[in-house]
């Protein structure tokens, strides 16, 4: 299976990134705060969810 690992950068808020799982076939979710003012969200899927999961975000 080939993997894609999408990283998501955006400003540090309260409101964590929310992943619908039940659309996507999600292998992995990781977050990491970058500074005191941003943050990254690692996305890890199949290939074929990649391009319907870059609409969504």
């Amino acid at each position: 299976m080939a993997l894609r690992l999408v990283d998501i950068y955006h400003p540090d808020t309260d409101d964590a990134l929310e992943v619908p799982d039940d659309t996507y076939d999600v292998l992995g979710h990781w977050t990491y705060a970058i500074d005191e003012e941003q943050r990254v969200d690692r996305v890890l899927l199949g290939v074929e969810e990649t391009e319907s999961f870059l609409d969504w975000v």
